[in-house]
């Protein structure tokens, strides 16, 4: 099903990045971050691959978390009762709104007008009003293929007014590949969502993603970012605080060897008075790894009592990781409140010595002196089932040799 809005949206998104192309390091907000690995490799778009021996299929679902709308490649393969619809099944008012949150206008919005002129499927998700749904909405893209394939995802999820519900966005893939999501969330008066992106994709892929949230008057939304894999990490977060009373609390974590590359860059917008925002990013590096992080705040000109926290404390594991990190606040309003925080370091030399009095080794003290650093921001998961498959992770991607 098309209609004419979205199929203008459509071909308005490919002028667009016709336009722009892919963003690189003359962009302000890519200073950090080179794209060569994505323009340099002729990828072939999923919808054009050719079949491979044996359909790929999704990765087993994890433990407690059943997935309600599963896609491979662009097409969706599995799908829980009632919750949720491929893009095929939407409405021609689902397919107006899509796309809706996302202001091509901005001179780095290439990706995301590439993902709107090529996503083939997507994913919509309503959760009427007054509503609490138990558990987890999972949503889970997979790319695989025997060529480099690249993968546009696309979600639209809206919450109505008072409803509540976490939502688990999980992208995975085998072998090359570029995954390019857009997903946007709409939440209406007194909605709560906690919102969980899982990116835990392999050593030969590309990911860079974006969200965008809008939230009404008195809307909590938290957000979960947690940067598991890929060789070239780009996640963006995007809040605007549209209504008074709206809050959202975005929370990250990036753990990163060898030479893998993770840039996480939040956009928060306060248009109306009384409204809240705090970030808490946490980053572990080692081996030869880089880490960037930019957390852009604009208080506008009418946002009365508004108030603002930043922390990204980085712990750096090896002596060819680096991190920049980059607290970028615009205030127009004096009747506000912001602080932000930015801090690099190493493991306190004192407190392994006195681990290791105790009996433990010093790589064991190393250990769990990470992990320590790590779980407030684990602390802050929805759920057990969750925080178990990330204890999990965050115990391997630690205890791992770091590769060259």
């Amino acid at each position: 099903m098309t209609s004419a809005s979205s199929s203008a949206r459509r071909v308005e998104a490919r002028a667009r990045f016709t336009a722009l192309g892919v963003p690189d390091r003359h962009l302000e907000a890519w200073k950090y971050t080179s794209t060569r690995a994505a323009v340099d490799t002729p990828w072939v778009e999923t919808s054009t691959a050719r079949p491979v021996a044996g359909s790929p299929t999704l990765p087993p679902e994890l433990p407690g978390l059943p997935t309600d709308l599963g896609f491979v490649n662009g097409l969706p393969v599995s799908r829980g009762v009632g919750r949720g619809r491929s893009g095929a099944e939407a409405s021609a008012a689902e397919l107006d709104a899509l796309g809706g949150l996302v202001d091509l206008s901005q001179p780095h919005a290439g990706l995301w007008a590439l993902n709107g002129a090529e996503h083939d499927a997507f994913a919509t998700f309503d959760v009427p009003a007054e509503n609490v749904l138990p558990g987890a909405f999972v949503l889970h893209w997979h790319t695989e293929g025997a060529e480099p394939l690249r993968d546009h995802p696309r979600t639209l999820i809206r919450v109505g007014a008072n409803a509540r519900v976490v939502i688990v966005e999980r992208f995975t893939a085998q072998g090359r590949a570029w995954v390019n999501p857009v997903t946007e969330l709409v939440l209406g008066p007194g909605a709560q969502v906690e919102y969980v992106r899982l990116q835990a994709q392999g050593a030969d892929t590309v990911h860079t993603s974006a969200v965008f949230a809008r939230l009404d008057r008195d809307a909590t939304l938290v957000t979960h970012e947690y940067a598991c894999g890929a060789a070239l990490t780009r996640a963006e977060v995007h809040v605007q605080l549209a209504g008074p009373g709206a809050t959202c609390r975005l929370n990250g974590l990036y753990v990163l060897d060898g030479k893998r590359h993770a840039d996480l860059y939040t956009r928060i917008r306060h248009e109306a008075p009384h409204t809240t925002s705090e970030e808490l990013y946490k980053g572990v590096l080692r081996g030869n790894a880089r880490g960037v992080f930019t957390g852009n705040i604009y208080m506008g000109p009418g946002v009365r009592g508004a108030s603002t926290r930043q922390e990204n404390p980085n712990l750096l594991l090896g002596d060819g990781a680096h991190v920049d990190t980059r607290p970028q606040l615009e205030i127009l309003h004096n009747d506000v409140k912001a602080f932000h925080g930015a801090t690099i370091g190493r493991l306190d030399p004192g407190a392994i010595f006195y681990l290791r009095s105790r009996g433990l080794s010093t790589e064991a003290a190393r250990l769990l002196l990470t992990g320590a650093f790590c779980n407030t921001v684990l602390d802050t998961l929805p759920l057990e089932a969750l925080r178990t498959h990330l204890d999990a992770w965050l115990a391997g991607a630690l205890t791992e040799d770091v590769p060259s």
